[in-house]
């Protein structure tokens, strides 16, 4: 959205509704916008051309999160969590005892630790 004028500058439509935020990211030092939307993460630059989409197995459930390493994390309902780099190919994949609600953080060594309403932390390096 223009913030002088109100107008909108542009708009990217998916097939399901969006219900978790975008996550913003820079590959070349260009960035990139990536949303997630139904089974469904859509990777956008800024004028909101599709640069590419890959297909989950199940909804998402959290909200994509780009880490210092430069890859794109993101969990489904039914437990599927994905590590994806940033040309959408997967980096690894781990199948979670339950869903996944909550962003991963990644310490200074570059592990990450994704919470799981399995009542576990998982670690990942």
């Amino acid at each position: 959205m223009n913030s002088k004028d109100g107008s909108i500058n542009w708009g990217f439509k998916t097939n399901e509704k969006i219900k978790v935020s975008p996550a913003l990211g820079s590959l070349d030092n260009i960035e990139h916008v990536y949303v997630g939307s139904g089974k469904e993460l859509f990777c956008l630059d800024l004028n909101g051309k599709l640069i590419w989409k890959f297909d989950m197995s199940s909804e998402i459930s959290v909200s994509p999160t780009v880490l210092e390493d430069n890859d794109i994390y993101i969990g489904c309902k039914g437990g599927d969590y994905f590590s994806l780099r940033r040309d959408g190919s997967v980096k690894w994949y781990w199948k979670m005892g339950a869903g996944v609600y909550a962003k991963p953080v990644m310490s200074k060594s570059q592990k990450v630790y994704v919470p799981c309403t399995d009542g576990n932390v998982y670690l990942f390096e």
